[in-house]
């Protein structure tokens, strides 16, 4: 079964969890902790893909948007077995962080490539080749609130 999961959040307040989606066997769910939420607090995000089914689930895709008003912490992304893509057009491309460049235009390096400042990033993936029965992947990422 090819599975994945895009923008669908959807809040359990039984559970005090994100149900980002359960297709057939496949659970997604992501937690978040705070216990108090002012500017430049840190926000620490665990995903769960579990698959509770008994056949392999294959080729996941997670699509999380970085929340509003927060800005992503550089190489917070972890968990899988793949390492993380973002995105700075809310999903419509994707690239690895070394690969998301931009041109720098000033008086002394015109035309010079820098990777792009996360702070831009706006959606992070992860490709989960397969999660099998009863077994479960955890991806995690954190940002930081910005003025509220």
């Amino acid at each position: 079964m090819d599975f994945s999961v895009s923008r669908a959040d959807m809040y359990d307040q039984g559970s005090g969890q994100f149900m980002l989606a359960t297709e057939k066997d496949l659970d997604v769910r992501k937690k978040v902790s705070v216990l108090q939420l002012d500017a430049g607090t840190r926000l620490y995000f665990r995903l769960q893909v579990a698959n509770k089914g008994s056949e392999p689930v294959r080729q996941i895709v997670i699509d999380n948007p970085i929340p509003p008003n927060t800005t992503y912490i550089d190489k917070s992304a972890g968990g899988g077995k793949g390492q993380a893509e973002f995105s700075l057009d809310y999903g419509t491309s994707w690239a690895r962080p070394e690969e998301l460049l931009e041109e720098v235009v000033t008086p002394t390096a015109a035309g010079k490539l820098q990777v792009v400042n996360p702070a831009r990033y706006t959606n992070i993936r992860w490709y989960i080749e397969e999660v099998q029965p009863g077994r479960m992947e955890e991806l995690y990422f954190q940002v930081s609130v910005n003025n509220i």
